[in-house]
């Protein structure tokens, strides 16, 4: 029996060279998990799993994934291109970087491998700087990363960037997008995890929603090229047709996307692998029935039906489902909880709202 599909974002290593101090998940690590996924497991991982699933999306993510050596992604794209042979799998790789790392053999091999990047970028050197610096000697990180990703674009390759929405980013909207705009580079922004993150980097819903509210103004009146793809506004405006905002954190139940960890374990989210309550179970040794089979997974599933009266009576809720899950239970004890950015999100879905409403207007 085969299924359809999966997003499957491996976590190859936990090695990394910088230090930012928003880093949940270096500081949350069970101890009992290996520093790096070898090749030999995640060769059988995906063998098991073209056994049972038609396309994978596989997420190389890390700590810093390309730190490992390049031939161990050669072995695992040739491994795929074998498996596609054997079960008809079909792959589509990525890979997640703080874009410190660079050779021209590394940007030939992804180019020709087809392999996306996504490049961890916080936006202007100033608020990139002030939170990203290189592991063992706090040096800044930011003109590596861009002189790298220059590199990259203009070997063939189209990189985006993931920027995390914290105090210093969320400060200046135009700054931001006018500094992504000049790079070409489109990008989605990640909402902050507080888990163990110091007070000074995190903002309040109010600066986030001001936030939300004046970047989305400035790319939805930008008819200038290019025209960036900035998520999650391209989700949130299709999701006013009936179409579900793809990323995780508005997906409520946290059981589409599934994480490896080194040793094989299975999550629905790293947000949750400092848990072993929240492990699926481990693929080295057990089937993908039986690890979506887990009562985790039914779990996670009921969020939605046991957000609290303020969710359920809201007007964005199958927008939003009380965001992140991860977040709720880390903020207010609670998986069944909403998201510490509540009102954040109302304010941005509000605004979407009365922007389109007055476009269509003006239409008539």
């Amino acid at each position: 029996m085969t299924m359809n599909s999966i997003i499957l974002i491996a976590k190859v290593t936990h090695s990394c060279n910088l230090r930012c101090r928003y880093c949940f998940y270096t500081k949350s690590l069970n101890d009992h998990f290996p520093t790096t996924l070898s090749k030999e497991d995640l060769r059988t991982i995906l063998r098991k799993t073209s056994e049972y699933w038609d396309k994978v999306s596989l997420v190389f993510h890390g700590g810093e994934p390309l730190l490992l050596p390049l031939e161990y992604f050669q072995a695992i794209i040739d491994f795929q291109r074998q498996l596609y042979e054997e079960h008809g799998t079909e792959f589509r790789n990525s890979i997640q970087t703080n874009g410190t790392v660079y050779t021209n053999e590394l940007c030939t091999f992804l180019k020709n491998a087809d392999i996306h990047i996504g490049i961890s970028l916080d936006g202007t050197r100033e608020t990139h700087d002030k939170n990203r610096p290189f592991k063992d000697s706090d040096k800044h990180s930011f003109d590596l990363i861009i002189e790298n990703t220059y590199k990259f674009k203009q070997s063939g390759l189209n990189p985006s960037a993931l920027v995390v929405a914290t105090k210093q980013v969320v400060k200046d909207a135009r700054s931001i997008y006018d500094f992504y705009k000049t790079h070409k580079l489109d990008f989605k922004i990640n909402e902050l995890f507080s888990d163990r993150t110091e007070p000074d980097i995190i903002p309040t819903p109010t600066e986030l929603a001001s936030f939300y509210e004046k970047l989305f103004d400035l790319w939805f009146y930008d008819t200038t090229e290019p025209i960036l793809r900035i998520r999650p506004f391209t989700s949130m405006l299709a999701s006013f047709w009936s179409t579900k905002v793809g990323d995780c954190t508005y997906r409520s139940n946290c059981s589409k996307f599934m994480v490896l960890e080194t040793d094989g374990s299975i999550f629905s989210c790293a947000r949750f692998s400092y848990n072993t309550e929240f492990r699926l179970g481990n693929i080295l040794y057990e089937s993908w029935p039986k690890i979506l089979s887990s009562p985790v997974i039914d779990r996670l599933e009921r969020r939605r039906d046991n957000l609290p009266v303020s969710c359920r009576k809201c007007e964005w809720l199958e927008q939003c489902w009380g965001g992140c899950a991860a977040c709720a239970l880390k903020d207010k004890g609670n998986l069944f909880d909403k998201t510490h950015w509540c009102a954040s999100r109302k304010h941005i879905f509000d605004h979407i709202k009365n922007r389109l409403i007055y476009a269509m207007k003006g239409a008539v």
